[in-house]
């Protein structure tokens, strides 16, 4: 059987204008192996070593064909660099000139069927996407006919595409759940929240809900890891806060948030926050520290910290939590400061971390001028901007800002 009549050039690749090179036909789409084929070529194995090495000459894009005995049987593959060096010794060339090619044919580093699905494959050839050298597949089609060859670079330029992609999603998303800026305003509270992910997708959460005429409810979030990992929990915790109704008792709501988290997410996730409750009427509020602790109260030109009787551990690091409601009577000009640990965590090229210092004087200034929220907010983070110089930004910032009215 002519082995020419089998495989013919298929509509989307080049015809190669050379008579010792052929196209397989048929064409796979969607997630199969096939669509990383970079070579769909290749020759019989009755051609000699000066007919390869002129195809490779004449296409110098080649670096891999398939060899193809007569009968259509797939033998293995000849690499562009194997050919030439073993030609380039002396007199190489002209000693091999009409030798069978069979001489030079190389084992792929795995076979496969060009339809099965790219990422079954992927993790069977994993040792081989970290190699800092090339390596060839070759993929088969109906009745094992050769289909073409992929590399481990086009698997590794997939898959990162793949996750770029799904980065760029995860980070829309992200925009819509963790705001780059929240205000709200009532005649008793003023609050504005702000959040500066590092990376476009990070672990930092924070909610701000109404319950009722002059009771709000608001909390902030440190998921444990960075990157789109934690941005799946800040999904969860995203969800669960949205569609909750929170007229009933806050304890039972907490522990079954804490019971959920442990059962969904592995043992090294886990979050630290801090849950409160605002009455405007008695202009009191009750709170639930989860080992958070990054809270802060001005009052009468000074800070200090919120205090907790007791603190509980993060949220998810057991499936049973004690928890112990903290409160503390606010007055009139109070202000309150709740922020996560990359605020202060971040540092200068001299290795300095930012001085929660900074903060203490740009709140002192706004209040003693009356200051809008929103100011006080950009000075923080500009301040933060100043101080990193050209350091990246280490880590999620997002902190809240209230005050009493």
């Amino acid at each position: 059987m002519d082995v020419t009549s089998l495989f013919i050039e298929r509509e989307d690749t080049e015809q190669l204008n050379n008579p010792f090179v052929s196209c397989a036909k048929f064409n796979v789409h969607g997630n199969a192996i096939g669509t990383l084929a970079t070579s769909r070529y290749f020759i019989l194995s009755t051609s000699n070593v000066n007919e390869v090495a002129e195809v490779f000459e004449q296409y110098g894009y080649l670096d891999v064909l398939g060899v193809v005995d007569p009968q259509g049987k797939v033998l293995g593959i000849i690499t562009r660099n194997v050919l030439f060096n073993r030609l380039g010794k002396l007199y190489g060339r002209s000693i091999c000139f009409y030798k069978s090619t069979e001489n030079y044919i190389e084992e792929p580093c795995g076979i496969y069927n060009c339809t099965r699905n790219i990422f079954s494959i992927a993790s069977e050839i994993n040792r081989f996407l970290d190699q800092g050298t090339i390596e060839y597949f070759l993929l088969l089609g109906d009745n094992n006919q050769f289909y073409g060859i992929f590399r481990n670079i086009d698997m590794m330029i997939y898959l990162t595409g793949i996750e770029s992609r799904n980065f760029d999603f995860a980070r829309t998303v992200m925009e819509h759940i963790v705001q780059k800026e929240s205000c709200i305003r009532s005649s008793l509270i003023d609050i504005v929240c702000a959040s500066q992910q590092a990376k476009g997708v990070g672990g930092d959460y924070y909610n701000v809900t109404e319950l009722e005429q002059d009771k709000w409810l608001f909390s902030i979030w440190d998921i444990s890891g960075k990157g789109v990992a934690s941005a799946l929990v800040v999904s969860f915790l995203s969800g669960i806060f949205k569609f909750h109704d929170f007229k009933s008792s806050h304890s039972c709501f907490l522990n079954q948030l804490n019971l959920h988290f442990f059962k969904t997410f592995p043992k090294e996730w886990f979050s630290t926050g801090i849950f409160v409750c605002f009455d405007g009427a008695t202009k009191k509020i009750k709170y639930y520290d989860f080992g958070h602790s990054l809270c802060l109260v001005y009052r009468n030109g000074k800070a200090y910290p919120l205090k907790t009787r007791k603190a509980s551990v993060p949220l998810g690091v057991s499936p049973k939590i004690e928890l112990r409601a903290n409160r503390l009577q606010l007055q009139t000009g109070d202000f309150l400061f709740f922020y996560t640990d990359g605020l202060v965590e971040q540092t200068n090229t001299k290795g300095e971390e930012f001085p929660i210092e900074h903060v203490h004087r740009i709140i002192f200034k706004g209040l003693k001028n009356n200051t809008e929220l929103i100011k006080i907010k950009k000075a923080i983070l500009g301040a933060v901007n100043i101080f990193r110089e050209q350091q990246p930004q280490r880590d999620d910032m997002t902190f809240i800002l209230c005050r009493i009215s």
